[in-house]
């Protein structure tokens, strides 16, 4: 445990995400993400790589396909600083891309094993769950 942990426990997660399912706990951090826009200059919480996997966690969880296109407008980030990430998580195995089987003018981007694995051990650790 880190000094400040010990000075400042984190508080118990709240709404949505109260229990423990990994998919809540997911939506109440996108929802928060994308409420951080109203009070701060949109620089400053950026982080893409987050708001990809958290997208491509729950698009997998309801059984929608993502493409590349939607994960771009997902992150609000230029398209050349999105796809620079989406390069950077396919490089250290964390999602992949593939063409779409329907159109083949899409690729569609996924959650590797890797991927899978350790987002939701996180969302299970932030959720406590004991469902995980």
């Amino acid at each position: 445990m880190l000094d400040i942990e010990r000075r400042h426990p984190s508080p118990a997660p709240s709404s949505p995400a109260d229990n423990g399912n990994p998919v809540a706990v997911a939506h109440a951090l996108l929802a928060a993400r994308k409420r951080y826009n109203r009070f701060f200059p949109k620089v400053i919480f950026r982080d893409s790589a987050w708001d990809m996997v958290l997208e491509l966690f729950v698009a997998e969880r309801e059984n929608r396909p993502v493409c590349v296109k939607q994960l771009m407008a997902a992150t609000n980030e230029s398209c050349t600083a999105a796809i620079r990430r989406i390069d950077q998580l396919e490089e250290i195995l964390i999602l992949a891309r593939s063409p779409d089987p329907r159109d083949h003018r899409r690729v569609l981007v996924s959650l590797t094993e890797r991927g899978r694995l350790a987002i939701t051990a996180l969302l299970c650790d932030l959720g406590a769950s004991r469902a995980c």
